[in-house]
């Protein structure tokens, strides 16, 4: 049985690493191909891409506005012009009547959209539905890069310069946007804000930047967050040792290709998939780390695999468990198909998964570190500056799962400690709550949104 299955195991690390190199050259290949036909046109009307997203006739809607009105909710969409040029589609769902009660702004992970936020099941289940039902006006954001936030005014999406950006911009440009658009929009002064996974990055990343809108939010709740990663784990990571040295094979034959210097910012010639990753974007810059068109195809196709009467045995939910943890079955194979119709959302940049590895080798939470050469140019420093959290003053409560391996308990005891005006920390008395339980997790999640809202209403009064 051990030689059956280290056969297996060694199999599965070539498969794997075969397809995460397929997912780069793929994104590569797009962006070249494209560069060859002086990119396609921009958009110039900003309509709802829709159309353009589709649902590729499959068993369940993609678009966030269809799922919500599948649901019978009304729902907007709005677009956010973020300073640096990204046309972001923001979707709301207006409350029925006017009320004094501040608006909500609900924003996602990595891999993730807007739509995270209304699939839940039941219905009822949803955090964007159940704040609605209680009178919020609800409002999803979208980050550069997913399916909804993939215009610019000047650059195209198959231009490296569009994917030239980490949560450090989300940060910096996205959600100052969108916060100042919901303000403007409502007449409010304030907004609670939710974010999940890399989003509290993101969020503290900007008001360590800007910490002018600690006055625009008055409370804010910071679901699984990955900010600090000593204890960051993931079933993929298994991989990356084989990864990192295919990788380099690659990269010495590219190097001898193109007389690339690719070394040029490691201190030694350092065998770790950051470091390669690092040299690969030196060499070709940034791209999507999932391609678009790749990501629709997924978004279209899985549903179909993954469905009950397709995957009887669970081969799609268990490989979530094998990712992301064991949850003790909170997440069903009956609700795995319409998970994959939207996630994972295409979008996150290949430079973004870098600034993130970077976290989990160095245990802190910095900046993006270029090599001693650029750091030097842009920080006037050998390594990246840590953001400052004591700007952060808004107040703020953590939720934390416990079988969370990716926002760690452990790091988010980290956070917690650094945070001036922390109001709460909540640990999910579901033992096996992982870390896509926070928006998949059915009446469990539920339980997180109701002591959420509690939280807004005693700050609130």
């Amino acid at each position: 049985m051990f030689v059956i299955y280290t056969a297996i195991s060694v199999k599965l690390k070539y498969l794997s690493a075969l397809f995460v190199i397929l997912l780069q050259l793929g994104s590569l290949g797009e962006i070249h191909a494209a560069s060859l036909n002086n990119f396609v046109p921009l958009q110039t009307n900003f309509e709802s891409n829709r159309d353009k997203r589709g649902d590729l006739g499959g068993p369940y809607p993609m678009h966030t506005v269809d799922i919500i009105e599948q649901h019978g909710y009304p729902v907007e969409t709005h677009f956010v012009e973020t300073q640096d040029g990204y046309i972001l589609e923001v979707h709301r769902i207006p409350p029925l009547a006017k009320n004094d009660k501040l608006p909500v702004l609900l924003t996602h992970g990595n891999f993730q959209s807007s739509a995270e936020w209304v699939i839940n099941t039941p219905t009822n289940n949803s955090f964007a539905f159940i704040l609605h039902s209680m009178g919020y006006d609800v409002w999803l954001g979208n980050n550069r890069g997913n399916p909804y936030g993939r215009r610019h005014k000047s650059f195209a999406t198959n231009s490296p310069s569009f994917w030239n950006y980490t949560f450090h911009e989300m940060g910096l440009f996205d959600m100052p946007a969108t916060i100042d658009h919901v303000l403007n929009q409502t007449g409010k002064s304030k907004l609670n804000y939710v974010s999940l996974s890399m989003g509290p990055a993101a969020f503290l990343a900007g008001l360590s930047h800007h910490p002018e809108y600690n006055g625009k939010i008055e409370s804010a709740v910071l679901m699984g967050p990955t900010v600090f990663m000593a204890h960051f784990y993931n079933g993929l990571v298994y991989y990356m040792s084989f990864l990192s040295r295919f990788i380099t094979v690659l990269a010495l034959g590219l190097s001898l290709i193109f007389y690339l210097k690719l070394y040029q910012d490691c201190r030694k010639i350092n065998l770790d998939s950051i470091c390669l990753l690092k040299m690969f974007l030196n060499a070709f810059g940034s791209i999507p780390a999932i391609s678009p068109t790749l990501g629709k195809l997924l978004n279209g196709l899985l549903p179909y695999l993954c469905s009950p009467k397709v995957d009887i045995i669970g081969i799609c939910v268990n490989w979530i468990h094998i990712v992301y943890g064991q949850d003790g079955d909170l997440i069903t194979k009956e609700q795995v198909a319409q998970v994959f119709a939207t996630t994972p959302a295409s979008g996150s940049s290949l430079k973004l998964t870098n600034h993130v590895m970077q976290l989990w080798r160095s245990k802190g939470f910095q900046e993006y570190d270029y090599g001693r050469r650029k750091n030097l140019e842009i920080y006037h420093s050998e390594t990246p500056p840590s953001y400052n959290l004591t700007k952060a003053t808004v107040p703020i409560a953590l939720f934390v799962g416990l079988y969370d391996f990716m926002g760690h308990r452990e790091d988010a005891k980290t956070l917690a400690s650094k945070l001036p005006t922390l109001i709460e920390y909540y640990e999910s008395p579901y033992k096996q709550f992982c870390h896509l339980d926070f928006v998949y997790g059915r009446e469990i999640a539920a339980q997180l949104y109701y002591h959420a809202i509690e939280i807004f209403q005693i700050k609130e009064k």
